[in-house]
């Protein structure tokens, strides 16, 4: 069983567990789990990003990375996997946005630490990469990024920036940094208050509700809005919201498929949205430091009595429905409830931690394919209503 520290004060914080780590991508579907130091990959492989020379996809297989080192972070994204050892080696596959190059598709795991010479690797605390950057947090709460930015994802002023090297573009100032997500057209920081500052494309109000079709400096999506109250969150490139203890909820950018939980399921919906909740969310401030991508077109939440709530695409969520949903809506397969459940949420696979759980550390609650072949026992199908635990190789 997994170490597991419960806390009780102030609403039953759930502390993130240790030696387990889960990642899936945004707009792909590629994942990566992380179990006491090893390294396992699944899913999407059309650009070699499981880096076993082979472009074939593993849906439903989960592949051993064959790392000596033991592994402290993973992040998957829309064509190319990155993780970093406790060594402090950065090792990557797939489509390469730390190059200028990033057409040619790095095939095997290849070490390319020395792009990174700014900083010390092994005070590197958080990763996310993205098809077009990656961006990495330090120990003294500032962000680094490099990559190929064209739409002000990277804060630095301009939509033209172009193929830049590794560099700060978050000193830490307005408070320190926990996640970040890195940016295909928008990218964001969460700070350890509950802040969450967004820069690059606003087309579709994803970084706020102002009209500018690009905010080219790191900039508050809500601001106004007490940061103590968030309790839960969900951030990816298209859209982002979070959950306020007094049932309220806040949600900005693209809200297709209902994503948004707007009611709307129309697939132009975007804006700034503000709505309630029929259950309020349950408090896992100690969670949003740990977050991951998150599916773009449906949205998850755990409320206070431990069901699991989601709204959006039907191919994404949890609820097996024939349409997409427009509202936040109790999932069919948290008829138990999950008194310790971390959910994550993916393009084509949601999962839920149960660190208390002795049978294992993961427990998947659909597949990483919509059309999954045959039900294996290592992971099910969209729609199951009974959830089974992840067999690792």
């Amino acid at each position: 069983m997994l170490p597991f520290v419960r806390m009780f004060d102030y609403g039953n914080v759930v502390e993130r567990p240790v030696g387990t780590r889960y990642t899936c991508s945004d707009y792909s579907a590629t994942y990566s789990l992380i179990k006491d130091g090893v390294l396992y990959v699944s899913g999407m492989n059309n650009y070699y990003q499981l880096g076993n020379n082979t472009n074939v996809t593993r849906y439903n297989e989960w592949l051993k990375v064959p790392e000596t080192d033991s592994v402290k972070f993973c992040s998957t994204g829309y064509s190319q996997t990155m993780y970093l050892t406790n060594n402090g080696r950065i090792m990557i596959a797939g489509e390469d946005p730390t190059s200028s190059a990033t057409s040619v598709s790095v095939k095997v795991w290849t070490d390319i630490t020395s792009r990174f010479r700014a900083v010390d690797t092994k005070k590197i605390v958080y990763i996310s990469i993205e098809r077009f950057g990656v961006m990495m947090i330090m120990q003294d709460g500032s962000v680094w990024a490099c990559g190929v930015d064209n739409t002000g994802w990277s804060g630095q002023g301009s939509k033209t920036v172009g193929f830049f090297t590794f560099r700060q573009i978050y000193t830490g100032s307005a408070g320190s940094a926990v996640a970040c997500t890195a940016g295909t057209g928008t990218a964001r920081i969460l700070l350890a208050n509950g802040t969450i500052l967004s820069a690059g494309t606003n087309t579709y109000h994803q970084c706020n509700a102002s009209t500018d079709p690009a905010v080219l400096t790191f900039t508050e999506s809500f601001p106004g809005v007490d940061p103590s109250l968030i309790y839960q969150i969900k951030m990816c490139n298209n859209n982002c919201i979070i959950f306020l203890s007094d049932k309220r909820y806040y949600g900005t950018g693209w809200g297709s498929f209902g994503a948004l939980g707007d009611g709307d399921i129309s697939g132009m919906n975007n804006k700034f949205y503000a709505g309630t909740l029929s259950v309020a969310p349950k408090n896992m401030r100690a969670y949003m430091s740990y977050l991951c991508s998150s599916s773009g077109s449906a949205s998850l939440y755990i409320g206070d009595d431990n069901f699991i709530y989601t709204c959006g695409y039907r191919g994404r969520n949890l609820i097996n429905a024939t349409t997409d949903i427009g509202t936040f809506t109790k999932c069919i397969q948290s008829a138990q409830g999950y008194t310790n459940g971390l959910i994550y949420n993916g393009d084509y696979c949601s999962v839920v931690f149960d660190p208390d759980l002795g049978t294992g550390m993961t427990y998947a609650v659909s597949s990483p394919k919509v059309n999954a072949p045959a039900p294996q026992a290592s992971v099910p199908t969209l729609g199951m209503s009974s959830l089974q635990s992840i067999i690792l190789p």
